[in-house]
């Protein structure tokens, strides 16, 4: 489906063309295809064949739709009315399209994919823009671009691509600049070549009208290289064409006809008549500026034939226009005046004013030349009339088109404040779900911990009932118990002491509230702050209690995977940039991105929260944290360097000991439960790796920790 949507893009008219070898292979699967299958083959032949033959094409469209009814295949209705709409649009038939465009929004919407809504909303809006109505235009592509945000970006490349040619016809290029290059933004990061190339393209034109012909030059060339390496000849042609206009700028019309006519060998061999078209015409006009008339002549006459041919009445009558300025040159006057007269004949059969008042102007000229001056008079009159006529339009259109810039940026700004509130409102409800549940399950977590813990000591006891290696198993278990007392004193020590310090303050802070009428609202903040601080280093200790005690346990839910180790550094640090700035810290991330590593990505997450909080808690206002990576053989070594009050080595040699582990406050007093490194140790270790400290007294901490690259053998 996604080939349909690319056809209605209005900056450049770059059809795609497929090899016979891909139609073979279609037509080849399409006999062994069924149901839903076929009809996407359908499909994608009807536009392969579009350039090769239109009957053809729609045998193959027709084939598609009348499947979809036969087996009521909804899911592709969209795309084979879309396909109706894209042939339609490029025959002219605005009307014929809009309908087919309508029929393929209803079964969009029946299915609710707003992907295919958003697509289709652009091309309404490339329908419009094609009829010149910009201010339709903008509303649709805005739309589009509203529909699709938070689903996939890379829909977002044509709707923003289109988007930045209204501001360019507008003549707003800083405007327009910012749309393509944030279509470009999204096309690199899918690497997507062909909307690579496409938003290229609109940013050298941007640099073409600011006279910045090298940064114009860079972009059209670097969208060519894209252009031959996928093979796509059209595109290849129009940059060259771009190329050769850049070198008309600069009045190097040799350089400029070299490049148009590499375009025009490329549009030959696809036989795309318009395009052969057009660049006939850019040559005859390059060698009417080198003075040379004659071939300028062949060039003009040979692309009007092809213009009547396909009833390009529009290029025709410009066309025209541009012989009998050839003549005039000639002073072959007759001829000038038959020439620019047919011209004004097509021009006011489409309406085609600008060429009107060009003509007339050049008309006048000739009678002047041949001293015929009431005429001559008479036809600046017509010139200056439709002038002041078109003026006065576009005056008008100018201030219509600002109603709608303001109504149409203003409604996208208005949605993206309700779509940040709403974001607000279901995070403030979740967090109070999250608060309420975590009161209410406190006192099970901690019975469960300690049930759990107990049960694992009786299962360890029983298996003395082994006579024959009493001996053996006794002394092992004399140290086993040994360190499990410990283990348990330090458990019901942090239990009894920190765990009762929490409530102990969230009771005080109850208390005051309690007298909230007498006191005024800085002694209420202050009690509020001490409060979320109760409840914050409360949640942090329950936490860590039952990581701990299920390790203890062997219940820790460990599941290695292969990750970007990037990624988790990112989410971390978003979680934890608030915090850092309370402290005006500055954090650092030397991690590179597509890090992969082999390791339990949870476990993880928590080690570099934990380390990075503690590097934060010990670490002066104004300080500063530096995340690093570092190969060493098949893994990685993550080190988190601060230069905060760091320790003695006494303090190192007893940190990941449960039996010495001492809550240290932090430079702003912060309160810890001394658990957070030996879980960090227990999970690294859990992962296959290492964690060692680095630190100095008054100098700062380095903590390294290693995980592997890649599954162990």
């Amino acid at each position: 489906m996604k080939k349909f949507f690319l056809l209605f893009f209005p900056l450049i008219a770059i059809s795609i063309f497929g090899a016979n070898s891909v139609i073979d292979s279609l037509e080849t699967a399409l006999s062994n295809a069924k149901g839903k299958e076929k009809v996407q083959i359908l499909i994608e032949l009807a536009d392969k064949n579009i350039d090769i033959s239109v009957k053809k094409s729609f045998d193959y469209a027709d084939q598609a739709l009348e499947l979809c009814e036969k087996y009521n295949i909804i899911s592709e209705k969209p795309a084979v009315y879309y396909f109706y709409a894209t042939y339609y649009k490029h025959q002219n038939d605005y009307t014929k399209a809009l309908e087919y465009l309508e029929k393929a929004m209803k079964y969009a919407r029946e299915i609710g994919d707003k992907s295919i809504i958003s697509k289709i909303l652009n091309g309404f809006g490339s329908i419009y823009y094609a009829q010149t109505d910009y201010q339709k235009a903008l509303k649709y592509y805005f739309e589009s671009i509203e529909t699709g945000k938070g689903i996939n970006d890379e829909i977002l490349t044509l709707p923003l691509m289109n988007t930045g040619q209204i501001y360019y016809y507008w003549g707003e290029y800083k405007k327009s600049l910012e749309y393509f290059q944030r279509a470009l933004e999204y096309s690199e990061n899918f690497s997507n070549q062909e909307d690579i190339a496409h938003a290229m393209i609109g940013i050298g034109k941007i640099y073409r009208k600011w006279e910045k012909i090298e940064e114009a030059r860079e972009n059209l060339l670097k969208a060519l290289i894209i252009y031959q390496e996928i093979g796509n000849k059209m595109g290849e042609a129009v940059v060259l064409n771009w190329i050769g206009m850049l070198f008309k700028d600069e009045k190097n019309y040799k350089k400029s006809i070299e490049y148009q006519e590499k375009s025009l060998k490329i549009k030959e061999k696809l036989n795309n008549k318009k395009g052969i078209a057009a660049s006939l015409n850019g040559l005859g006009i390059s060698y009417k500026k080198l003075g040379d008339f004659e071939k300028a002549l062949q060039y003009y006459q040979k692309a009007l034939e092809i213009q009547l041919e396909i009833k390009d009445k529009i290029g025709a009558a410009a066309t025209l226009s541009n012989i009998g300025l050839v003549h005039s040159e000639m002073k072959n006057y007759d001829k000038a005046l038959k020439y620019l007269e047919e011209s004004n004949k097509l021009a006011e059969k489409i309406k085609y004013k600008q060429l009107l008042i060009n003509n007339y102007s050049s008309i006048s000229d000739v009678y002047s030349e041949t001293e015929n001056y009431r005429k001559a008079l008479l036809f600046m009159e017509k010139h200056m009339s439709l002038k002041d006529s078109v003026f006065s339009e576009e005056k008008h259109q100018q201030f219509a088109d600002m109603r709608t810039k303001y109504e149409t940026e203003k409604k996208e700004q208005e949605n993206v404040i309700l779509r940040q509130k709403n974001e607000f409102n279901e995070l403030a409800i979740s967090r109070q779900k999250s608060l309420r549940n975590f009161l209410i399950i406190i006192s099970l977590i901690i019975l469960i911990s300690m049930v759990l813990v107990y049960k694992q000591y009786r299962l360890k006891k029983k298996t003395l009932s082994d006579l024959e290696k009493a001996d053996r198993i006794i002394r092992k278990q004399k140290d086993e118990l040994e360190i499990m007392n410990k283990t348990r004193d330090r458990f019901f020590s942090i239990i009894s002491h920190d765990l009762k310090n929490s409530f102990t303050s969230l009771r005080m802070g109850t208390k005051l509230l309690s007298n909230i009428e007498e006191m005024d609202k800085k002694e209420i903040k202050m009690v509020s702050k001490e409060l979320e601080d109760s409840v914050e280093n409360l949640y942090k200790l329950l936490e860590n209690l039952l990581e701990w005690s299920r390790i203890q346990i062997g219940r820790i839910h460990y599941e290695p995977q292969e990750f970007d180790i990037f990624e988790i550094m990112q989410d971390v640090l978003k979680v934890l940039n608030s915090k850092s700035a309370q402290k005006e810290i500055l954090l650092i991330s030397k991690i590179k991105e597509n890090t992969r590593v082999f390791a339990d990505k949870n476990m993880i997450y928590s080690v570099l929260q934990n380390l990075i909080t503690n590097s934060i808690k010990f670490t002066e206002k104004n300080g500063e944290i530096k995340i690093r990576q570092k190969e060493i053989g098949d893994k990685l070594e993550i080190s988190i360097c601060d230069n905060g009050v760091g320790m003695s080595e006494i303090q190192i040699s007893k940190i990941f000991q449960i039996d010495e582990v001492i809550s240290t406050p932090g430079t702003n007093n912060e309160k810890g439960t001394g658990l957070g490194l030996i879980l960090c140790k227990e999970f690294i270790e859990k992962n296959d790796g290492e964690i060692r400290i680095e630190s100095e007294l008054g100098t700062g901490t380095e903590v390294c920790f290693s995980l592997p690259s890649k599954p162990l053998s």
